[in-house]
């Protein structure tokens, strides 16, 4: 377009040559010519603009050298291009549209840029509106073919086919993509659609999900995968370090090939890798060596000099130009080339306006003409496909050698890759390695003994499981030097044995079958297992027990308040009230003190009053007694005599009623409907069950204890209380009233985790898991044997440990303790009785006044097929309001429905809405526009709230978005796969998009477990899906997960249905939340199962309500729609969030408004001004929760809302049902049990036993309770002398296997050890090995060194080393303990509120006229009024007051009443609060002992602590690796006076001194029973068993060790421990001598005495009265003359006219009428109101 002063000039020239006279022809002509030639020389200016970020700063010096560049080649001789270049902020889009704006203001004829996706996409949708042609040169895998945009970079879907072909061609079987962020995936689409090729295992890692710049960890984790060929898609400034930290973690030698994805390679130093012999292969899009790239290289690095003079000399500055700017050259040149060639056109161009509905008319056609060019530019040959896209182009493959980067092939679309150079084989190896003895380790997935292990890098082999049993495998071939496999069993069938197919299950059958070498889990040692498999000794003890709730906490009565004192004590306090208030009467009436002058005023009255009527004297006791005193106050001795026995007598009752109540409240009684197995089994109320056929079943079917047999006839007529396995029993028990019989490992493992559930009783059995192994293996006691060294040093503790108390959520419940000892009371206990005193005086003068309601706007912005949303905006905007959550104020709402392609119209709506003032903007859900307007909201400080999914939330943004957090919402996807257990899936997906949902599941390619293919349904967008579906259904697959929307799943199914993908083979996974809205009744009778996730429970009455509300609204809204029945059904996620989102708003404003006042504020987006409280509102937001229709809606520490709970479902026959739940912190729950199976109860298999009279010596030790001398009178021989545990437990063996047996005492007690120098052993280990006794039995521990010298049956009674010590002793008193109820802040908050509070009083009653009174009231006209609140009145007022006992002061005025009133409310409540906590803290006894754990122990030196010298425990602590239990050993051995030469001597120095013994758990247990102030103290710190001994290789072991175990099974161990611990040889001695700890009620006994006091009290009042009125009667009768009899008269008479309260005053020096006086001194007749009729 000619400019207007160019085309005046001209036109003036131009008249000037016609006027010129001929004459000077020859002159006119030169200077004609050179007009002419200024006049062509005038070019017109065409405007181009350019948008590049803050670090586009080289693009932006590219820009305008390209420009100039084309410029000075006068591609354009007519014009003249002028480069308009701006510098934008790529996340604020806001801001971006103001520039776009700028430069159509200017007529620019094609906006450049910018290079930021969402920027990028905005600048597309404005130009798409005004029609300017809009130029970019990135990487866009979004392109449209109708916009009106041109794009240089080469089109990523066919580019991705290049990464493949170089994959091939390299003969890669076996790769990891290493991505860096989620915009990556995209670009490798093809590379993973590579899955669908048989043979390739794709793997996918992201680099840095922190963002924190350290790539080692992935990388790691990929070396010790053992992976060797990479490809990297990253950007060119991570691409460096990358390259540099894989060299660092070894993964740059001969055997390691990379494949980098980024075009300028070409641009690093790759000098360090030159040498490593890593195989480093890349693309490029130019040729460094092409001279045109030379060329303009070199004049743009001087171009870039002349600007900044700091940039060095660089004589090859072609090896540093970048892709992109090489395309931004391109873009220049296609762009003018593509005007010169329609320069006959005579294109104009055009001003446009951002707030006109105006375009550019030529835009299209510009576009259209540059998309059929063709020419070559820097970047190779440019052209353009039929749809608008740079579809054909070419590649430079690249290698890096020793001498640098060279060429090595190209690529094209057309002819694919060239390889010019012969191809390297892969260097994928895979070589084995095995040495020694491998076994094949039969687990089963079972917690915590075997899981798949978490992982997001690819595990293969052993190194995907992780567990207690995988760590003692791992343990044990350390030790033994041999390797393992793991196997995993596919059910959880450990084994049993069928009697009459004869036929053993489970692990036991394949350990027989000779398909496993060992089986480890929680496997129990049972006597049927052990007939036909060997076990090793058992890793871990345990026993049978009960799961059931905790203790509750007995509700409060009704008429709780009387507890603390008996019935007889509340009748004698009524009895006491009633005497104490007639005693008063009377004495009141005899003493003349109180005949008082009830007028003042008069000297001589002529009738004196007596306060103390019968209703007064009632009154009078019951005020006493209520602590509230009253207006009646005695003048006699005696009636204060009376009076002040009872007030001593109410002090006395309230102060015990008080300390009782408080005891009663302190002491908190709990309850449990069972304490043990008999509790269990005599009631009828809980039901209770264990697991059916489980070992626990088995064991009370085959008991002969009668307890025993009544639970198991219970379980037998109730089949529905057994339950199929133990997580389904732990459930029930934790959420209904039901009692779960387990083994007390499986109740410890549980009770971390579940808080509420608890065990209960003790261990019913004793038996132990081992390691099981086919019979007579040679192995076994050389594993034995390591199993018991790793107990002995402390290893499978810490396994144990580790496993229960610390992984999986173990830890949990451990500080979830309930304390029993009474506290301090702090500020926060006592600050609510500060802040009524406070505010009470402050009420006194100030009164706020409520601030006016006003309409609080808010703003939605809906895509035009958001009806529904946009509805459900305002009906949730008027739920709120409806429940007047912000009242007085209300909300408000703008909302509009826009074009989602339309961001220029989004940006308008969002304009418009903020200049009106609106508090916050809800929406778009669509992606582009929603980042627009998170850019303007963050601009302008607008709350912006989203409820759509976002992978690209920000932290520090005004935002707040209340999907579910997606990288947290991709591991339930992982999760349930596991849980399917699929090893090979189809990931069927839709879009690009998609790829970041499943990048958790893309990550499990990462494990060599898992095959995983990648399947796009339509890449051309034609909606017909059968072909992809064809082709997985070729490739054999039967398991799939679909991701894509809501609006083509149907479809998307039916089409599945219709190619045979429905069938009973399959299986699916859905990861759009809205599964449950779709109809899905075909689908359910084919077979196929069908499993998706709900946020959206349709069963929830909330859900119900709000749908069907909903539905009726559109209804209203549209007649015309069809009424549906259940519209819970439609209910989709989105529109509940909607729900969620405003009620979160309103709450959060709600609070909000209550800490400041919110202003409205009208915002415009041509300023600069933002609102102030914008991120105020966005903070509560994201510290709030609420219960939602979404569930519990809570962000986490980011803002992000990571913490949300899904339901699983599948398709059943009938509907879509709940099989499950997943959380955020607990994973995935599967709450649908397996089906049972119709086999009937195993019997035990059949096997007879060689033992029959046979005769054995059996060794014992007198050690109590195992083996003693029985006491008897009568003299005994041969086995009768003996009694004890051990002697019961050969005599059961021998009824059971027909032996006989001869008893031999071990004389010198010593057990048995090895003596390390001469390799023999002593004690009973010698005996039997010498052949001198067959069986040894005492408390004889189960040794790795004595397992090496002598056999064992499997242990007869688990146990563990712990500590003996003192009971807690109680702390001594303090001396100032008084003090102790309140912390010191409330003793110094007390004296503050004494002195303020008085001194309030003092000013308020100086300021107070009604306080000012006369003090002479017989003055009408007083020249003073006296104030009776001085100064130290007011002190002693407040004093009073504090210490209860009152004043003779009292306020007269209100303002002074209600300051005293707030005082003595809080007096109330600060008094009662402090008696009842010193109740507490007298109530509740503190014990203390000086240590409570092992490590406790081991790190003082107060207490001496030692072990039985060269027992078990001794040995323990001296083999251990564990720190602690090595430096108890060090003391140990330091200080050998601390050893013992046996247990009772160790307990003896534990009673008498200040020491701690080492010892055995039973034996501590059996100790604790007889010696009352001893206890254990902390938990075990091993486990281990005793056995019966015998020699080595015995036939007869295995017939013992299953004897032992049927004993155990049936209950007769536990009865025989029962038997000589808790009954025999002086047991329950301590039991018997617990102090009973409960609150008792106190009876007369308690009180009696205070009565007595009282009635005695009073009859001596009575007595001091009548002799009070007998020498009144004396005195009167002698001073007036009188007789004493006649006086006495007189008195008697007025005594006992008890109607009247006046007494005649016989003598007077002046007769005063009463009603002269009244009206003399105008004395008020109602203040005498007391006195019925004075005049009488």
């Amino acid at each position: 377009m000619l400019s207007l002063k160019y085309r005046y000039r001209c036109t003036r020239y131009q008249k000037l040559m016609v006027v010129i006279h001929s004459e000077l022809s020859w002159f006119l002509c030169l200077f004609t010519l050179c007009i002419v030639k200024e006049c062509n020389s005038i070019r017109e200016e065409l405007r181009i603009g350019g948008l590049f970020d803050e670090e586009g700063y080289e693009q932006h010096l590219a820009f305008e050298h390209a420009v100039d560049y084309v410029n000075s080649e006068r591609i354009l001789p007519a014009h003249t291009l002028v480069a308009d270049g701006r510098k934008v902020t790529p996340d604020n889009d806001f801001l971006v549209s103001k520039t776009v704006c700028d430069l159509f203001g200017t007529g620019v004829m094609a906006v450049f840029g910018p290079t930021t996706g969402s920027a990028a996409d905005y600048v597309q949708s404005m130009c798409d509106s005004k029609e300017v042609p809009h130029i970019e040169f990135r990487s866009d895998v979004d392109q449209y073919r109708d916009a009106l945009m041109i794009n240089l970079y080469p089109y990523p879907p066919v580019l991705a086919r290049a990464y493949v072909d170089i994959v091939r061609a390299w003969h890669w079987t076996t790769f990891t993509i290493f991505y860096d962020s989620f915009q990556g995936l995209p670009h490798v689409n093809e590379l993973l659609k590579m899955y669908d090729t048989k043979g390739y295992v794709v793997n996918v890692r992201q680099l840095d999900e922190t963002r924190s710049g350290n790539f080692r960890p992935a990388l790691n984790d990929a070396k010790k995968a053992g992976e060797t060929n990479f490809i990297i898609e990253c950007d060119n400034g991570s691409l460096a370090d990358i390259l540099i930290q894989a060299q660092q973690v070894g993964l740059m030698s001969d055997t390691h090939n990379y494949i980098i994805l980024n075009p300028d390679l070409h641009t690093l130093d790759l000098t360090p890798f030159q040498y490593g012999g890593a195989n480093i292969t890349g693309v490029s899009m130019i040729d460094p060596m092409d001279e045109d790239v030379i060329e303009v290289a070199r004049d743009f690095h001087k171009y870039k000099q002349t600007v900044d003079r700091s940039i060095p000399d660089d004589r090859m500055p072609q090896f540093k130009f970048k892709s992109k700017i090489a395309l931004l050259y391109d873009a220049v040149y296609v762009f003018a080339m593509a005007l010169k060639d329609l320069n006959r056109a005579q294109l104009t161009a055009k001003l446009l306006s951002c707030d006109a509905r105006d375009n550019w008319e030529h835009g299209y056609s510009l576009i259209n003409f540059i998309k059929t060019k063709q020419l070559r530019g820097l970047t190779g040959e440019i052209k353009f496909d039929h749809q608008g896209f740079r579809s054909d182009f070419n590649l430079d493959v690249l290698e890096l050698s020793e001498r640098g980067l060279v060429k090595v092939g190209v690529w094209n679309s057309t002819e694919g890759l060239n390889i010019t150079r012969p191809v390297l084989p892969s260097s994928d190896s895979n070589e084995e390695n095995l040495t020694n003895r491998s076994f094949t380790v039969l687990i089963s997935e079972t917690e915590p003994y075997a899981m798949y292990r978490e992982s997001s890098a690819k595990l293969t082999g052993n190194d995907r499981y992780e567990g207690f049993g995988i760590d003692l495998i791992s343990e044990l071939a350390l030790l033994l030097g041999f390797k393992y496999t793991f196997l995993l069993h596919p059910d959880s069938n450990y084994g049993s044995y069928n009697k009459t197919t004869k036929e053993w299950n489970g692990m036991i059958r394949e350990l027989r079958e000779n398909r496993g070498d060992l089986a480890i889990t929680d496997l129990t040692i049972t006597a049927e297992r052990e007939a036909g498999v060997d076990f090793t000794m058992p890793f871990m003890n345990l026993g049978i027990s009960i799961l059931y709730k905790k203790e509750m906490k007995i509700p409060p009565k009704l008429f709780s308040f009387i507890s603390p004192f008996s019935s007889r004590v509340w009748i004698a306090l009524g009895a006491a009230y009633v005497f104490t208030s007639v005693m008063l009467f009377i004495i009141g009436r005899i003493s003349p003190a109180e005949w008082t002058n009830p007028y003042p005023c008069v000297e001589e009255p002529e009738y004196l009053y007596n306060q103390f009527n019968i209703t007064n004297c009632f009154w009078m006791t019951m005020g006493c007694l209520m602590t509230q005193g009253s207006d009646a106050c005695p003048i006699g001795i005696s009636t204060r005599m009376l009076a002040g026995l009872w007030f001593f007598f109410v002090l006395i009752l309230n102060s015990s009623y008080t300390a009782n109540l408080t005891a009663f409240l302190a002491v908190e009684s709990f309850y449990r409907p069972i304490n043990s197995i008999e509790d269990l089994a005599n009631q009828n109320t809980i039901k209770f069950g264990a697991k059916t056929r489980g070992a626990t079943a088995n064991f009370f079917r085959d008991s002969n204890y009668t307890t025993y047999k009544k639970i198991w006839q219970y379980m037998e007529t109730h089949p529905e209380d057994m339950e199929a396995n133990n997580p389904a029993g732990v459930n029930r028990a934790d959420q209904t009233d039901y009692a779960f019989l387990m083994e007390s490992t499986g109740i410890l493992y549980t009770t971390e985790r579940y808080c509420n559930l608890s065990q209960v009783g003790g261990l019913l059995d004793n038996k132990g898991y081992g390691i099981a192994m086919r019979k007579d293996s040679s192995y076994r006691g050389i594993l034995s044997t390591a199993v018991l060294r790793l107990q002995e040093s402390g290893r499978l503790a810490q396994l144990k440990n580790k496993w229960w108390k610390e992984k999986k959520g173990g830890g949990k419940c451990r500080d979830v303790q309930t304390s029993v000892g009474a506290a301090e009371l702090s500020l926060r206990n006592l600050g609510g009785v500060f802040l009524v005193l406070v505010v009470g005086c402050s009420v006194v003068g100030v009164v706020k006044i409520t601030g006016s309601p006003y309409d609080i706007r808010i703003g939605g912005i809906f895509d035009v097929d958001q009806e529904e949303q946009k509805l459900a905006f305002s009906h949730a905007v008027e739920l709120v309001n409806n429940e007047k959550l912000l009242f007085p104020h209300r909300l408000v709402v703008l909302s509009d429905r826009v074009n989602e392609d339309n961001v220029y119209e989004v940006s308008k709506t969002v304009c418009s809405m903020l200049s009106s003032g609106v508090f916050s903007i809800f929406g778009p859900s669509s992606k582009s526009s929603s980042l627009h307007v998170q850019s303007i909201c963050d601009t302008k400080e607008m709350p912006h709230v989203e409820t759509m999914c976002n992978f690209h939330q920000h932290r520090g943004s005004c935002q707040v978005n209340i999907y579910p957090h997606p990288p947290v919402l991709a591991r339930l996807f992982v999760d349930i796969v596991k849980s399917l257990k699929w090893k090979s899936f189809t990931i069927i997906y839709e879009t690009g998009d998609s790829l970041p949902r499943i990048s958790e599941l893309l990550k499990l390619s990462g494990t060599k477990r898992y095959s995983i293919t990648l399947k796009q349904l339509d890449s051309m967008y034609t909606g017909s899906y059968r072909t992809a579906l064809k082709e997985v259904k070729n490739s054999g697959e039967i398991n799939f997960i679909i991701d894509c929307s809501i609006t083509i799943l149907n479809e998307v199914l039916k089409q599945a249905m219709q190619v045979g993908l429905m069938s009973d083979l399959h299986s699916y996974l859905i990861t759009n939340l809205d599964l449950h809205t779709i109809d899905l009744f075909p689908y359910k009778h084919g077979g196929a199962n069908i499993t998706g996730i709900q946020l959206v429970d349709p069963t929830d009455e909330k859900i119900i309500s709000t749908a069907r509300a909903l539905h009726r609204l559109r209804l209203e809204a549209r007649p015309d729609l069809e009424k549906v029945y259940r519209p819970e059904l439609n209910f989709r996620v989105e529109t509940a969030l909607i729900y969620d989102a405003v009620y979160l708003f309103a709450k959060s404003l709600k609070q909000l408004k209550i800490s400041k006042s919110l202003n409205l504020k009208q915002l415009f987006c041509n300023d600069t001004n933002s609102w102030e409280h914008g991120y105020s509102i966005i903070n509560y937001m994201k510290t709030n929760s609420i219960k939602g229709l979404t569930g519990d809606v809570k962000f986490d520490y980011q803002g992000f809302r990571s913490d949300f709970a899904l339901n699983i479902i599948e398709l059943n026959a009938s509907r879509l049902i709940k099989i499950g739940t997943w959380n955020a912190s607990e994973g995935l729950n599967i709450t649908r049990s397996p089906h049972d199976d119709n086999n009937n109860r195993n019997d035990e298999p059949e096997e007879e036993f060689s033992l029959r009279n046979h005769s054995f010596i059996v060794l014992i030790a007198l050690t109590d309770p195992y083996g003693m001398l029985k006491e008897a009178s009568d003299k005994l021989i041969g086995n009768d002398r003996f009694e004890g545990y051990g002697i019961d437990l050969i005599h059961e063996l021998s009824l059971m296997l027909r032996f006989n047996y001869t008893f031999k005492v071990q004389e010198d007690g010593n057990y048995g050890t090895k003596n390390l120098t001469t390799g023999e052993w002593n004690g009973m280990i010698r005996e039997l090995r010498d052949n001198r006794a067959d069986l040894a039995i005492t408390d004889l521990t189960i040794t790795s060194e004595r397992e090496e010298a002598a056999d064992f049956t499997s242990p007869f009674m688990n146990l563990g080393i712990s500590i003996l010590y003192k009971k807690p002793m109680k702390l001594a008193p303090s001396l100032f303990s008084f003090l102790s109820p309140f912390s010191k802040a409330i003793w110094y908050y007390l004296g503050c509120s004494y002195v303020g509070v008085s001194l309030m009083l003092f000013i308020m009653a100086r300021l107070s006229p009604a306080e000012w009174t006369n003090r002479f009231p017989c003055v009408d006209e007083p020249v003073f009024l006296e104030n009776q609140f001085s100064f130290r009145n007011c002190f002693w007022f407040t004093l009073g007051s504090l210490m209860q006992q009152g004043s003779e002061l009292a306020p007269i005025a209100t303002s002074t009443r209600m300051v005293a009133g707030i005082w003595w409310f809080f007096i109330l409540i600060m008094v009662s609060t402090y008696t009842a906590n010193l109740a507490a803290f007298l109530t509740v006894e503190s014990l203390s002992s000086p240590f409570k754990s092992i490590e406790e122990l081991a790190n003082q030196d107060v207490i001496k602590y030692g072990a039985k010298r060269g027992g078990a425990t001794h040995n323990f602590f001296r083999n251990s690796t564990y720190a602690t239990y090595k430096k108890i050993w060090k003391f140990m051995e330091e200080h050998p006076d601390v050893m013992t030469a046996s247990n009772p001597e160790g307990v003896r120095r534990a009673e008498m001194d200040n020491y701690a013994f080492l010892m055995e758990s039973t034996t501590i247990e059996y100790t604790t029973e007889r010696h009352c102030n001893l206890t254990r103290i902390g938990r075990l710190l091993d486990d281990k068993g005793y056995g019966i001994a015998m020699r080595k290789n015995m036939s007869y072991r295995h017939a013992l060790t299953t004897s032992v175990l049927k004993l155990q099974e049936t209950g007769k161990l536990r009865e025989l421990r029962r038997k000589w611990w808790k009954e025999k040889r002086g047991a329950g001695f301590c039991t018997n001598a617990v102090a009973n700890s409960d609150i008792a009620e106190l009876g007369l006994p308690n009180l009696g005495g205070v009565f007595l006091v009282l009635g005695v009290g009073s009859i001596v009042g009575f007595l001091i009265g009548v002799m009070e009125m007998l020498l009144n009667a004396a005195n009167v009768a002698f001073k007036k003359r009188t007789t004493f009899k006649e006086e006495l008269d007189e008195d008697l008479k007025t005594i006992f006219s008890f109607r009247s309260q006046t007494k005649t005053v016989r003598y007077r020096k002046s007769r005063i009428n009463s009603k002269q006086t009244f009206q003399e001194f105008d004395y008020p007749q109602q203040t005498f109101s007391y006195a019925p009729d004075l005049t009488k």
